[in-house]
């Protein structure tokens, strides 16, 4: 462990910047609560990467230009975003539904339709005077947008309320996730202990081998265990 961190002194003492070498510690730890939130308290989300991408746009929004984090900021900017881009996909899925065209055409005018979307929240931007929105993270809204298609094609598969109920879940996760990873004590203390990265992975091995019963599972076999326990402890009756 003192190799590793001996490694990322030596790159921040090289001028790597720190918000690269955070993010990229970052990435095995928020990987490893994504696995923890399915398979221990069964939350069911939408594919790994999806969440990963939602959860680093969001702290790319919250960066400032000093480089620190600003979670209000993030979670303003953030939430609108998503709300709109979100909002915008589910609605123009309906109207193509019935269009017969290839499923990538109707992803790309899909795509399109929220890079126009995103134009339009830029002008209202700007003559509102709302600064932090017209200098959004390009980088930011580009991400949240590519996971768009993860969006259309979960409807398509699994239907409106399934769909729904996946992506409510993938955006509430990476909320959770970048409100954790956005403290600064947390980000402190990887960067004080990178070998956290490490333990992230061994912590992933484990969770590969997990069998016992999901914090969901309890709750949802709660009366079944209830009925089996009044059924066995009920007296016989006689004949």
């Amino acid at each position: 462990m003192i190799m590793f961190e001996s490694f990322i002194q030596y790159l921040i003492t090289h001028q790597v910047p720190e918000y690269t070498i955070v993010v990229l510690l970052y990435l095995p730890i928020v990987s490893m609560f994504i696995t923890f939130s399915r398979y221990v308290f069964g939350w069911k989300s939408l594919s790994i990467y999806t969440t990963i991408f939602l959860t680093f746009a969001l702290y790319e929004l919250a960066k400032t230009p000093a480089g620190s984090i600003d979670i209000l900021k993030g979670i303003l900017q953030g939430g609108i975003i998503v709300s709109l881009i979100t909002s915008t996909v589910l609605f123009l899925q309906r109207p193509t539904k019935d269009i017969h065209l290839h499923y990538l055409s109707k992803i790309s005018i899909i795509v399109s339709a929220v890079s126009f979307l995103i134009f339009v929240m830029l002008y209202a931007a700007v003559a509102i005077n709302i600064a932090s929105f017209a200098q959004l993270s390009i980088v930011a809204v580009l991400m949240i947008v590519l996971v768009t298609e993860s969006f259309v094609r979960t409807y398509i598969r699994k239907g409106m309320y399934k769909a729904m109920n996946y992506i409510t879940n993938t955006i509430l996760l990476s909320f959770i996730i970048f409100i954790i990873i956005a403290q600064n004590p947390f980000k402190q203390a990887v960067l004080n202990h990178p070998e956290f990265a490490i333990y992230a992975v061994i912590a992933d091995l484990i969770l590969g081998r997990w069998r016992g019963l999901r914090v969901s599972e309890y709750f949802r076999f709660k009366d079944i265990n209830l009925k089996d326990s009044n059924d066995t402890q009920s007296p016989k009756k006689s004949a």
